[in-house]
């Protein structure tokens, strides 16, 4: 079976030495690499990224975007006027929504 399949506008690429897979269609991709331990995901305005070395995780979608890490134990969300902020370390959460 050949590492790369492509028809048309998709293409699925995967490889059993770095552990990795991508795969586009048109504008979506998806990146996922076992090397790493990180998965991107991208589709136009929206994006995810996740990964184990470092622990965060990073999702945007246009205005909104979340942030979460495990290593700052730290979670940030935020969606255009309203905002939240936790954090373990410092033992403090805010929370704001503007009118």
């Amino acid at each position: 079976m050949p590492a790369t399949q492509a028809s048309k506008s998709l293409t699925v690429h995967s490889s059993l030495a770095t552990g990795s897979v991508h795969s586009s269609l048109a504008t979506g991709s998806v990146h996922s690499s076992l090397a790493t331990g990180s998965v991107h995901s991208s589709l136009a305005t929206g994006s995810v990224h996740s990964s184990l070395a470092t622990g965060s995780v990073h999702s945007s979608l246009a205005t909104g975007s979340v942030h979460s890490s495990l290593a700052t134990g730290s979670v940030h969300s935020s969606l255009a006027t309203g905002s939240v902020h936790s954090s373990l370390a410092t033992g403090s959460v805010h929370f704001k929504v503007c009118p």
